[in-house]
């Protein structure tokens, strides 16, 4: 699962590059992420529980099609 988070990382940083989105995930919630999906059973709950649920409509909209594409 780890290089799951660090593909979701990497997809994130290049749509932020790209102007897609306005904000990057920090290393710190990707960690954290990881322990909620760990605790919850599932690593894309982790990642709306402590990222995506922070953005604008818009960037929740792109992040979670690439979090949907990674972990499904």
């Amino acid at each position: 699962r780890t290089f799951e988070m660090v593909e979701f990382a990497t997809l994130v940083r290049e749509a932020y590059d790209g102007a897609k989105i306005s904000d990057v995930v920090s290393p710190r919630t990707l960690i954290y992420a990881a322990k909620i999906g760990v605790k919850r059973g599932s690593f894309r709950q982790g990642l709306t529980l402590s990222f995506i649920n922070k953005l604008s409509r818009i960037d929740r909209e792109v992040v979670d099609g690439l979090a949907q594409r990674i972990f499904g």
